[in-house]
Formats: C-alpha cells, structure tokens, sequence
C-alpha cells in the first residue's frame, strides 16, 4: 500500500487524476485503514467535482484520522 500511496500522490501532482484515482483506489482496496489512500481519493474527487464520492472519501478519512492534519 505504501508504493500505491506514492504513486497515487505523485499521479495527484502531476495532474493525473484518473490515474491517482486508479492508484488510490488500488491502495483502499489493498488496505482500507490507510488515510492517506482515503485522503487522495477525496482530494482527486473533489477537484473532479464529484462531490458525493468526495464526501464518503472524507467522512472514511476522518473516521480514521478525527485529528488528522486535513
């Protein structure tokens, strides 16, 4: 999960957003108590402007980090 987390941050920056949601989506699914795999796929989602997967993606992130940095 850690190399997905990588690599869907670095998708994430160069502005490759279906791919870092690919990658991020990978990383749920390989370990669904990662936030920062949770925090990707609500960051992509809300810059997709898909607000509801961005919602769920938050409320999962702050359900594993409630005093997390975002």
């Amino acid at each position: 999960p850690d190399a997905l987390v990588l690599l869907s941050q670095a998708q994430l920056e160069l502005g490759q957003f279906d791919e870092a949601l690919a990658s991020a989506d990978l990383c749920v699914a390989a370990a669904a108590d990662n936030v920062d795999c949770w925090l990707t796929i609500a960051v992509v989602t809300q810059e997709q402007k898909n607000d509801a997967r961005a919602l769920e993606a938050w409320k999962s992130y702050l359900e594993l980090a409630p005093t997390g940095k975002y």
